[in-house]
Parts: C-alpha cells; sequence; structure tokens
C-alpha cells in the first residue's frame, strides 16, 4: 500500500504525454489506484485457506491442514488495512486535473465508472476496491471454508469473526475530513451488499 500511496502522490500532468487531452491522466490512474488488488487476492487466499499435497498411502505425509491461525489474523488485518478510508481517496491535485472526457476519447473498460455524469466520480474508485477486498473476503467457497474451519478447529478464525473484522474495518474507520467520510459510506454499502448476497 505504501507504494501504491506514493504513486498516487506523483500522479500529475507530468504522467501523460505532453499533448495528450488532460482527462486521460485516468487512464495512469486506474492500475496504480489498483495495484494492491493481486495482493488482496493473495492475501485472502490465506482465509480458510487449505495446505493440502496429492499425498500416497505409506508415505507418511500430512496430506491437509489448515492455514495456521496466526497467518490467517495476519492476513486479516493487511486485507482491514486497505479499506481505511484514508487509502482509498484520490489525491486532490488528481482529482483537479481530471475534466471530463473531450471528443474522440470516450469512455472504455480500463476507466473508473461513475455515477456523475461525464465528471471523474471521485468516490467510485473507492468502491471498486473496497469491493475488490470485500468480494474476495466473502467468496462463497471461502466463507463456506471458514464456517467449516472453525467448526473443526475453533481455535481458526470462522466466517462470524471475519465479518465481524470487516465491520470494524469500515464502520468504526477513522476519518480526517468529508471526503473519507463518504468514502467510509461507500464501503460500508459495499460491504452490506456483499454479505446480504453472500447469504442469499
Amino acid at each position: 500500500m505504501k507504494i501504491r500511496r506514493a504513486a498516487l502522490n506523483r500522479l500529475g500532468e507530468h504522467t501523460i504525454r505532453s499533448g495528450a487531452p488532460m482527462a486521460t491522466i485516468e487512464e495512469p490512474l486506474l492500475p496504480i489506484y489498483m495495484y494492491h488488488r493481486y495482493t488482496v487476492e493473495s492475501a485472502a487466499s490465506m482465509l480458510g485457506g487449505i495446505d493440502y499435497i496429492y499425498a500416497l498411502r505409506g508415505d507418511k505425509r500430512t496430506p491437509v491442514k489448515w492455514e495456521s491461525a496466526t497467518n490467517q489474523r495476519k492476513a486479516l488485518d493487511a486485507l482491514s488495512a486497505t479499506l481505511k478510508p484514508s487509502e482509498l481517496t484520490i489525491p486532490k491535485q488528481v482529482l483537479e486535473a481530471i475534466p471530463p472526457r473531450p471528443p474522440g476519447y470516450g469512455r472504455h473498460r480500463e476507466l473508473f465508472p461513475r455515477t456523475t455524469g461525464d465528471g471523474f466520480d471521485p468516490l467510485s474508485p473507492a468502491t471498486v476496491a473496497s469491493d475488490v477486498t470485500i468480494g474476495f473476503v466473502l467468496e462463497l467457497t471461502r466463507a463456506a471454508r471458514l464456517v467449516a474451519q472453525h467448526a473443526v478447529e475453533p481455535a481458526l478464525p470462522g466466517l462470524e469473526e471475519v465479518i465481524d473484522r470487516l465491520t470494524k474495518a469500515t464502520f468504526d474507520a477513522p476519518v480526517g475530513n468529508p471526503y473519507e467520510a463518504e468514502v467510509r459510506r461507500t464501503e460500508e454499502r459495499v460491504l452490506i451488499w456483499s454479505d446480504l448476497s453472500s447469504h442469499g
């Protein structure tokens, strides 16, 4: 997250080629903003994670075991940190540099979605990023494994603990300004809808 934030803070007019529309700053913004996506996916795989081998009878190896409680909770700590509202804001200098897209530079799939019409939506990136973290954590088969592992090994985190942690990471997150407060509300909505959809 530190590398990502440093790159976001350096983003600006110099990021695009001379003579390019300022609106095209959004193209490099998306991959920089979502730089942590694959790390999130990897960390989420620790939750309810199973370490297994294709053991053979007589080889005296352990065929399957749950990821340790310590590693799972460390992963949950790291995932919760990606939900800090201060991490999901866009730097002011970037927001002030992205006008609506000019003719000939239409919208495409490598841009953030918008609910604000032509203008850049400063909350949409937070929706996407929080949906990535929360979506990976509450993925249905992972949720089922969390329930199963806690039933068999009560020392391992269960689904209830994970949901409680996500709830604290969103609803109880400290905010330093109105932008961060609105990002937190955005995350709360993502969590509520993800939790509802994962429970049918």
